[in-house]
């Protein structure tokens, strides 16, 4: 059962492209031929994390302020060595990798969150999984507001 509204729920043609919805375009300010970022979540379960170019360069610099450290390293490392850039057409479409795509779990219908600084794109079963995470926050946060 599905507990988001279908319009968070979007299509990936055979090509592997995903038309990203307007008003995340129009909040990301997102243009034909921009770069965007894209990333794997690894955490359980993945998903995909799309950021454009003043959000990727603001989140490296976040990564870049902490401490030194060996995590920090490797972290860093993976983020270089598993992010893939890409371009917007005309239509606000992108070509997510087979790779990505495979390691999301996608398949021709994807969930797309606004997330203000970002963007994620998650499997319709991956975001089922999240749902207590979810609820347990909103309540959690929802309590001491009132």
């Amino acid at each position: 059962m599905n507990y988001f509204d279908d319009r968070h729920l979007h299509s990936i043609d055979q090509r592997g492209r995903l038309q990203l919805p307007k008003d995340v375009r129009a909040d990301a300010k997102i243009k034909k031929g921009d770069s965007l970022f894209l990333f794997v979540n690894r955490n359980e379960p993945m998903f995909l994390e799309i950021r454009t170019k003043a959000q990727w360069e603001s989140w490296k610099q976040q990564v870049m302020a902490l401490e030194s450290s060996a995590d920090k390293r490797e972290i860093y490392r993976m983020i270089q060595l598993s992010t893939v850039e890409v371009g917007a057409d005309g239509q606000g479409r992108i070509v997510i990798p087979q790779k990505a795509r495979t390691d999301c779990g996608f398949d021709s219908e994807v969930v797309v969150v606004n997330m203000s600084t970002y963007i994620e794109v998650w499997s319709k079963d991956a975001i089922a999984q999240k749902r207590s995470d979810m609820l347990r926050a909103f309540n959690e946060i929802n309590d001491q507001l009132f």
